[in-house]
């Protein structure tokens, strides 16, 4: 859960979320998704971390779960949305695929996707519109290269998966 002390952005734990009893987590350092079975009383672990993706392909901030349980990943440093199939389905780990829906490392407008929820209206849930911050990216930040800059972007979900 620690971040890679190495590492010349020591990130840990980024994104964090419960679903259907289980504490999921991403590790920006380790490129990792995982979980672990919570008391939904007390919170409290009820077993062993389940490492579920873990892959240099992805560098994972936040992420959320849509309504069949797949997993929608911001890629942060690759300016990626990936799409992880099956990850929170029983006994998942290492069977996901990861699926880069948009975006790239050498993009030059999109960059830095950081935050992401689907929105809360029903046209919301109709499109399958997931709302995703973007920080303007990681390099242009260190170096004050604002080419996009901080923007909130939504995309339709459900035309990108047909």
């Amino acid at each position: 859960m620690a971040p890679i002390q190495s590492s010349t952005v020591p990130l840990g734990i980024n994104g964090l979320h419960v679903i259907d009893q289980y504490l999921y987590f991403t590790n920006t350092n380790k490129g990792s998704l995982s979980r672990v079975p919570l008391n939904m009383t007390t919170g409290g672990a009820l077993g062993l971390v389940e490492l579920l993706v873990q892959s240099a392909q992805i560098y994972p901030d936040d992420f959320t779960v849509d309504f069949q349980g797949k997993v929608w990943l911001a890629s942060d440093a690759d300016n990626e949305l990936v799409l992880l199939v099956n990850a929170t389905a029983p006994s998942a780990a290492f069977s996901s695929i990861i699926q880069v829906v948009s975006g790239s490392p050498n993009a030059a407008r999109i960059m830095g996707l950081s935050a992401m929820a689907f929105g809360p209206s029903a046209l919301d849930l109709q499109r399958g519109s997931l709302c995703v911050t973007i920080n303007g990216g990681m390099e242009q930040n260190k170096y004050k290269n604002w080419t996009m800059g901080r923007s909130l972007l939504r995309y339709d979900v459900d035309p990108l998966l047909s």
